[in-house]
């Protein structure tokens, strides 16, 4: 599926945070290795998503504005929609 070369490329981390995500990993879980793929530039915008709708459940209000404004950058298309989540 993956060459060896390929272990720590983007794709492969993203994969590997959708499955934390959909396999029922605890929050705490999640958001950490959220946190690694959005820091390291190599989050989607699902991670991204994931990563911020857990913030805002835990009324975790100053890391979701860090994500918010970090994904500003790397998707500056979803700029309104992420604004929202702190608004």
């Amino acid at each position: 599926m993956f060459a060896a070369k390929e272990l720590n490329s983007r794709l492969l981390m993203q994969a590997k945070f959708r499955v934390l995500a959909s396999t029922g990993a605890r929050e705490k879980e999640i958001v950490e290795k959220g946190k690694e793929l959005i820091f390291a530039g190599a989050a989607d915008q699902f991670a991204y998503r994931v990563v911020c709708d857990i913030l805002k459940k835990n009324k975790n209000k100053k890391l979701l504005e860090t994500i918010v404004y970090k994904s500003f950058d790397q998707y500056p298309e979803l700029r309104e929609e992420f604004k929202k989540l702190i608004a």
